[in-house]
């Protein structure tokens, strides 16, 4: 079962982020919540180009990754849930919650630390909005994530099966709360109070310094409001939202040359 599960590391990740870029390509075609902006093309292309540096420089960085370092834990001993009986099921769901509670922990730090937040606003700076801007983060920041979900399979002994499932929620997560997609109203507000919703999470992209600071869930969404950083709606309302950050609203800056060097540009 160990064996499987590592192999399913090597392949389900790239299916799933396949899967769910097209399924979001395709949605975001039928109902966009905005119109597409003229760039479209080139956004893809450094996005996407950003993403396989960011996955590349990651795996050299980290030859030892998720699934993998779960079972070396397991075998040590590592961690709590090796160290405290509980029944699988229970251990499963608890890893889910919590690695998804560092998650929000690390975002929260990312926009409240100076330094961090210099690597994060890559991820901020593209002027439009849609399920490539879930790829679109700084290798950096992608370098400090991979340690910080090492460091909690480490401190909790989180188990393998429930590593690779966080894996691919976060990859399905990731490109679908960025979506361009309109959702009904109803069914929007019910999803909403438990998963990350391309309307709640647009608002943590605007342009405004108050709404770019909220919103800061990954999956669930309900640590926003028990932490106090939820925004329910844009100040503005939806159809006038600005996304990117002020200082870097040139063409240019959504480059991949100029995307690894906005974090020593001056602010």
């Amino acid at each position: 079962m160990d064996q499987r599960v590592l192999e399913y590391e090597a392949t389900l990740p790239f299916c799933v982020l396949a899967l769910v870029a097209g399924l979001a390509a395709a949605w975001e075609s039928w109902a966009p919540r905005q119109s597409f902006p003229a760039s479209l093309r080139t956004r893809w292309v450094n996005n996407a180009a950003l993403w396989l540096l960011d996955a590349a420089i990651v795996r050299w960085a980290f030859p030892t990754l998720g699934v993998a370092f779960a079972l070396i834990a397991a075998r040590r001993g590592w961690g709590l849930f090796n160290a405290v009986a509980m029944p699988p099921a229970l251990t499963f769901g608890v890893s889910i919650v919590a690695l998804d509670l560092a998650r929000y922990g690390e975002h929260w730090m990312y926009h409240r630390v100076a330094v961090l937040w210099r690597l994060h606003r890559v991820h901020h700076t593209d002027t439009a909005y849609d399920f490539t801007l879930g790829l679109r983060f700084h290798p950096v920041e992608g370098l400090a994530t991979a340690a910080l979900i090492l460091g909690a399979v480490a401190a909790l002994g989180i188990p393998a099966v429930a590593v690779l499932a966080y894996q691919l929620l976060a990859i399905a997560a990731s490109l679908l709360s960025h979506a361009n997609v309109r959702i009904p109203s109803r069914l929007e507000a019910i999803l909403r109070r438990v998963v990350v919703t391309p309307d709640m999470h647009r608002i943590h992209h605007s342009v405004s310094g108050a709404e770019a600071h909220g919103n800061l869930g990954n999956l669930f969404s309900w640590w926003d409001r028990i932490f106090g950083t939820y925004v329910a709606q844009p100040a503005g309302g939806h159809e006038a939202l600005v996304f990117g950050v002020e200082r870097f609203r040139r063409e240019r800056d959504g480059w991949l040359p100029w995307m690894l060097l906005n974090p020593f540009a001056r602010d």
